[in-house]
């Protein structure tokens, strides 16, 4: 959440500065993980264990998205 609030406003203050940046939306995109992985998918190892969140590569994903509360602080 810091990150995607440091991310809009530094893009809102280049606009606002008149950078060529001309920013009017930011997508932020929320997935189900369990529904976008089979099965397999989800439960297995992250490819890379040094780089992941969770002990699955679903719980690893999990642990990125943003939820439906964070969401709506956002927009």
């Amino acid at each position: 959440m810091d990150v995607a609030h440091r991310m809009i406003e530094l893009l809102g203050a280049m606009k606002f500065f008149g950078d060529n940046c001309k920013v009017d939306v930011i997508k932020f995109q929320k997935r189900e993980p369990q529904e976008l992985l089979s099965p397999e998918e989800y439960k297995a190892p992250h490819p890379n264990p040094n780089n992941s969140y969770g002990k699955t590569y679903g719980a690893h994903r999990e642990y990125l998205e943003f939820s439906q509360d964070q969401h709506r602080q956002l927009k």
